[in-house]
């Protein structure tokens, strides 16, 4: 259809929406740097303007109050750990050095071994000097118990007790003779009764060996047997008084040798005391328990003499029984009363410790407890309790992240257990499907005294903060680390100068001022913002390194990264990321995918998307058609009806009603019937930033005047007509240049982009498009409303609502409210009929 009377836009009105080519790319001048190298630059504050995380850093470490642990945010890659790192070793270094943690026998309940914190460096002297105790009482009590005049005693008793036991015998013999028992001394040393026969005194057993049993014989075992039954009395009685006099005999050894001991062992506890220089109660309690305990099992300090048996079975049996002492033991002769578990010795600290656990599991944070196996069976005690970060970093800081935690579900509940009971509590992991080790312990808890920073990012921090109850109690301070930072002087002097420190670091070359300049540019095309350079030091750490390399590459011996380096290094980044968006292009070149980039036509427009793989983004234009139609079934989104749009596009949808029905229906209603799409898409569409793209081609369908498709389109729009600010601006405008310089410029109209006015500070475009734009062959225009935008699609004008209520004549709104008056009047016809 062949419009007449058109009101033609004049060149001057096109070009005042042209965006200058330095508008296109905020340049970073390399000789307003003030430096050659990087290695001229020395100054780094230590943060890439983190002021506001590293306050919060700073108040969470100084506040002492209960549940001001710190959580960490920020996305991966900002350098949170490292800067967490650097301030919270730098605190360390002011604080006090925490105790040594230590686990000892407990002599009241040997179930539960005694956890105690001692000062520092004393773990390691108090293990020592226990196990020189223990050496000492091996040698002092050997000598002291078979000196001359415990000998002397001990055989004085002995002569006693010989003298007794046959005096008692004596008595017993005379006993027995006067109830006419005789008695024979059996083999065995037994006493046993016996009956003459024959002249001579015959027992019981040897009655049995008789061939043949006369009356005379059955006669004397009945004797016998009454014999037997008198004797058992007397013998009950011998051996009553035989024990008592023993007993008596040993308690008079067992007091001489401890009245001869006891002057030893206070001696020497003494002096361990004295020379570990402890006042606890804990470690007082453990002494006397030591001193008890050595006066009770004193024998057992004496050597054990070797067992030789001629039986070499026998031997090898002993020999495996005394390995199995050793393992139990832990590898030496000392007694678990003398073991002193060191769980954390800080004998050789300079600072308050700072942990960073990289695998926080339940026993990596909670600690753990090994166990020996002997003949099948577990069995552990307080040496095999081995310590977690908890214990660890006791009196000081724990760096944790937070995903690595929360993946350990058990690890997260401990955790925060400890937090709320301010102690670290050793125990095993209950699986309720395996049946209890017989041969555990349960240590005692410690005291917690510790700092705890998480490390996330938004989705976690927010998730636990609602989801997680205690998760507000625990962690009271948050600290919101940013992605980017003013681009301003100061700022990139730090950039540069934290890039210098990484060169040094890595051992990479210095970078050049033309480098930093480079890496600046990309810094502000990361963020997607002229006025802000990024502060994400893992992106910046790998440029550098794929820098270092090209400039290798380029010469044998380079003295520094210059700027052809960091852009041969993102030119690489993206080759080997661009696979997807190669595929896309080729199906637009072989018209798989229909994109016309020369021609006019009414009711069609190509729009911009944005594919974001993760680890590339790259834009790639749409087709979009609109059909208008009598009809009262309004605007129809085609991908809304079958399930192929999101929530926002829908909402965009409504908002181009909403302008429509507010510029064209406001004396009369509107019914028109109208259906939208993007062409050749199966998948879902989603966002509002093609709302004002779909609106174009719905005014171009209404009044009939072609679109030029040399021009893409991106925009959202509200219902007055303004256009608003999209994301991806660069990405989009490059995907549309490489569509038009494959498919070949237009040399008379040239081709380009519409952008929001509202994204010109967004834009950072790469210098193949910018050269481009200088030479004429592209342009780019940034319009704030539907009508300027309309005026560079089609080159009419959009016109003016004049005071008698129409719009200008011949313009692009005149001809649109015409023919929703031609369609709302058809609709009007049908209804009468």
């Amino acid at each position: 259809m062949t419009k007449k009377n058109l009101k033609k836009v004049s060149a001057s009105v096109l070009k005042k929406n042209l965006i200058p080519t330095e508008k296109l790319k905020h340049r970073c001048n390399p000789a307003e740097l003030g430096f050659t190298t990087t290695r001229e630059v020395t100054e780094w504050s230590g943060t890439l303007d983190q002021k506001d995380a590293v306050d919060a850093i700073e108040f969470g470490l100084s506040i002492k109050s209960r549940g001001y642990n710190i959580f960490a945010v920020g996305n991966s890659g900002s350098g949170k750990t490292s800067t967490i790192t650097r301030i919270v070793k730098a605190r360390a270094a002011k604080d006090p050095i925490p105790g040594d943690i230590c686990y000892i026998y407990n002599f009241e309940d040997t179930y539960e071994p005694t956890g105690v914190i001692i000062p520092a460096g004393k773990g390691i002297l108090w293990a020592d000097l226990m196990r020189k105790a223990h050496s000492e009482l091996m040698v002092e009590t050997q000598r002291i118990l078979t000196a001359q005049g415990m000998n002397r005693l001990r055989s004085d008793m002995t002569t006693r007790a010989r003298k007794s036991l046959n005096d008692s015998l004596q008595e017993l013999m005379e006993e027995a003779a006067k109830r006419g028992i005789h008695i024979k001394v059996s083999e065995d040393g037994d006493l046993v009764p016996a009956a003459e026969y024959n002249g001579e005194l015959i027992t019981e057993e040897e009655m049995l060996n008789f061939e043949e049993v006369d009356a005379e014989i059955l006669s004397l075992q009945q004797q016998l047997n009454q014999a037997n039954l008198e004797l058992l009395e007397l013998t009950l009685e011998f051996d009553r008084r035989q024990r008592a006099l023993e007993k008596e005999f040993q308690e008079i050894i067992s007091r001489e040798e401890e009245k001869r001991l006891t002057p030893l062992i206070d001696r020497l506890l003494k002096e361990t005391k004295e020379r570990l220089g402890i006042k606890s109660k804990v470690v007082d309690a453990y002494f006397a328990g030591i001193r008890d305990h050595y006066l009770e099992s004193y024998m057992e300090f004496m050597p054990r003499e070797p067992h030789h048996s001629k039986d070499e079975e026998i031997n090898e049996m002993m020999e495996a029984m005394e390995q199995a002492r050793t393992v139990i033991l832990g590898g030496d002769d000392l007694p678990l009363e003398f073991r002193i578990n060191v769980l954390v010795d800080r004998s050789k600290a300079t600072s308050a410790p700072v942990i960073i656990e990289k695998l926080p599991t339940y026993s990596n944070l909670l600690g753990y407890l090994e166990y020996n196996e002997m003949n099948g069976a577990l069995n552990t005690d307080h040496s095999h309790i081995m310590p977690g970060a908890l214990h660890k970093a006791n009196g000081g800081y724990l760096i944790l992240q937070c995903t690595d935690v929360l993946l350990n579900g058990a690890a997260w509940f401990a955790l925060k257990k400890a937090l709320r009971h301010r102690e670290i509590r050793v125990e095993e992991l209950r699986d309720e499907g395996r049946p209890r080790i017989t041969g555990t312990v349960k240590p005692s808890p410690v005291p917690l005294d510790v700092k705890i920073i998480l490390v996330g990012n938004d989705d976690i921090f927010y998730f636990l903060q609602n989801q997680d109850e205690e998760f507000n109690r625990l962690f009271k301070v948050k600290s919101d680390f940013s992605l980017f930072m003013d681009r301003t002087p100061e700022n990139i002097r730090n950039m540069a100068g934290f890039l210098g420190q990484i060169c040094d670091e890595e051992g990479f070359n210095p970078l050049h001022a033309r480098a930093v300049a480079r890496i600046v540019e990309y810094s502000c095309r990361f963020t997607a913002d002229q006025d802000l350079i990024t502060n994400r030091t893992s992106n910046l750490i790998e440029i550098i390194a794929e820098s270092d390399f090209w400039s290798r590459q380029r010469t044998k011996r380079p003295r520094f990264i210059d700027d052809k380096d960091v852009d041969r290094a993102m030119e690489e980044r993206k080759r080997r990321h661009d696979r997807i968006e190669k595929l896309a292009l080729r199906e637009i070149k072989t018209n798989i995918i229909l994109i016309d980039t020369s021609s006019d036509v009414v009711g069609q427009i190509n729009g911009m998307a944005v594919y974001d793989m993760g680890d590339y983004a790259f834009g790639i234009p749409s087709r979009i058609t609109a059909i208008t139609f009598a009809g009262d079934k309004g605007i129809i989104n085609i991908d809304r009806e079958v399930n192929l749009s999101g929530n926002i596009h829908d909402k965009g949808s409504m908002i181009m009603v909403g302008y429509l029905s507010g510029r064209f229906a406001q004396q009369k209603p509107m019914n028109i019937s109208a259906s939208i799409t993007f062409e050749q898409s199966y998948s879902q569409v989603e966002g509002d930033s093609a709302s004002s793209t779909e609106l174009f081609a719905l005014l171009s369908s209404l009044s009939g005047i072609p679109i030029y498709q040399g021009i893409a389109v991106t925009g959202s729009v509200n219902q007055q007509g303004v256009i608003q600010a999209i994301g991806g601006v660069n990405e989009k405008i490059e995907g549309f240049y490489e569509v038009c310089k494959m498919q070949g410029f237009t040399p008379d109209r040239g081709n380009g982009v519409i952008i929001p006015r509202a994204n010109l500070r967004n834009l950072m475009l790469n210098d193949e498009v910018i050269d481009a734009v200088e030479d004429g062959k592209f342009k780019i225009w940034a319009i704030s409303t539907i009508d300027e935008g309309i005026e560079i699609l089609t080159g009419v004008k959009a016109g003016v609502l004049e005071e008698d209520g129409t719009w200008t004549a011949g313009s692009i709104n005149w001809h649109v409210c015409k023919r929703i008056e031609e369609l709302s009047s058809a609709d009007d016809d049908d209804d009468k009929k």
